[in-house]
């Protein structure tokens, strides 16, 4: 699956899971009802949770996941595909600014994807 967030030049402010658009990486993890900022990923997804019937486990709730340990031998691929993905046309305007946009320097949103690979 795959999605694509373009955003006009007279947009207003965004929020959520593609965060708030606001050139600023320190800030991305903002809890959807206090609008507070946290490093933990699995409270910030689990704040802006989509289930009335509450059937899906909350993320923060599940056992830490030792992810880095049991794919330790797909970093190298991890970091293929994000390079690719910072390669694509659409990442390429961001960083350049078309269209009337500010520019928008890609690097501290692909060292913080790096970091967790």
């Amino acid at each position: 699956m795959s999605a694509q967030i373009l955003l006009g030049s007279n947009h207003t402010t965004s929020c959520g899971l593609c965060g708030n658009a606001n050139n600023d990486t320190s800030d991305e993890f903002q809890v959807k009802r206090t609008g507070k900022v946290t490093s933990n990923a699995a409270r910030f997804g689990d704040s802006w949770r989509v289930d009335k019937a509450n059937e899906c486990k909350k993320s923060s709730d599940l056992p830490w996941w030792k992810w880095r340990r049991e794919f330790a031998d797909r970093k190298d691929d991890a970091i293929m595909t994000c390079d690719k993905m910072f390669e694509s046309p659409q990442i390429a305007d961001c960083a350049n600014g078309v269209r009337g946009l500010a520019p928008v320097d890609p690097k501290p949103y692909k060292d913080a994807v790096l970091q967790t690979t």
